[in-house]
């Protein structure tokens, strides 16, 4: 279940970081595109206006785009236009994707985009939310399970142990009456054939037993009136 459970997680944290990366690629393949027709006119204007409504995206922190010559023409961050390009430097918080902006003769420029990693935290924190929520509910069940199973098993084990008891004291009537397949149904199972064949034997028994009496009963009747016969044939004295 652990195994299923981690395996399931981690495809679906998998698949978020898939699904947000190839949003950042489209995006920056779209301002790429862009840029190239602004370096090339070198009119960048309408292109600042581009960039400043995509940070209206919460996934996209800052935009740069940087000249040939390594100097920024267009950014969203305005302080930034006309110094040289920084380094790009990683973050868990956030990633920057890179393009190299360029034709068939030479290297124009290098777009930069500071994506935001808010998104991917907050996909991976409910994921693992979600994943210790359903550990814990599935270890709550199986102990509950486990408890119930342990708590019937006793009762069984118990009216078995007293059907024994009442079988010891003489009552042959004594049933457990259990049904299943796992271990305890079998010998309860097995205690009642035998209870049937002790009763039945028993009662056996107790039949021969009875008709024993009753033909004692009967010899002693007849003799006693062949003795009545007899001595009522004697002779009187005279």
């Amino acid at each position: 279940m652990a195994a299923v459970l981690w395996f399931t997680l981690s495809s679906s944290i998998e698949i978020s970081r898939e699904n947000i990366t190839q949003k950042e690629y489209v995006t920056l393949e779209l301002l790429s595109n862009l840029s190239y027709n602004s370096l090339i006119t070198e009119e960048y204007p309408q292109l600042q206006h581009h960039f400043d409504k995509m940070t209206t995206d919460p996934d996209i922190e800052e935009i740069i785009l940087s000249s040939y010559s390594g100097h920024i023409v267009v950014s969203t961050d305005r302080n930034r236009i006309g110094q040289a390009l920084p380094d790009l430097i990683q973050s868990n918080n956030y990633t920057w994707r890179t393009q190299t902006i360029a034709n068939t003769a030479e290297i124009l420029g290098v777009l930069a985009i500071k994506f935001s990693n808010a998104k991917f935290i907050s996909d991976y924190n409910k994921i693992r939310n979600l994943g210790i929520t359903i550990a814990v509910i599935g270890m709550a069940v199986v102990a509950t399970a486990g408890l119930l199973t342990g708590i019937f098993l006793t009762r069984r084990l118990d009216k078995l142990a007293s059907a024994a008891r009442e079988m010891s004291h003489g009552n042959f009537k004594v049933r457990t009456h259990f049904t299943g397949r796992d271990e305890i149904a079998t010998v309860g199972m097995a205690f009642d054939r035998m209870a049937d064949q002790i009763e039945s034997h028993t009662q056996e028994l107790e039949d021969e037993r009875n008709s024993l009496r009753l033909e004692v009963k009967d010899r002693k009747s007849t003799r006693l009136n062949s003795s009545h016969t007899d001595i009522s044939r004697m002779p009187s004295s005279a």
